[in-house]
């Protein structure tokens, strides 16, 4: 599993790999933190998330694991 968060702050930046760890710490994947001008205004965070199932976690839904985790 590997994240990448584009940040609109720098000053968020602590808060927000607080968060992360909390959520992702039974896996910890590797990670990426990006200072970017977002689309919208309102917006301060945005997470991309990427995992490799291997054939053993597939199932009828071959995403279900990944989604679990998230």
């Amino acid at each position: 599993v590997r994240t990448r968060i584009y940040i609109k702050q720098m000053d968020d930046w602590e808060a927000i790999a607080r968060a992360h760890g909390e959520r992702f710490r039974s896996i910890q994947p590797a990670n990426t933190m990006i200072k970017a001008e977002l689309i919208g205004e309102d917006y301060l965070i945005e997470m991309e998330a990427e995992a490799v199932l291997d054939e053993s976690c597939m199932d009828s839904n071959p995403h279900k694991k990944a989604l679990e985790i998230l």
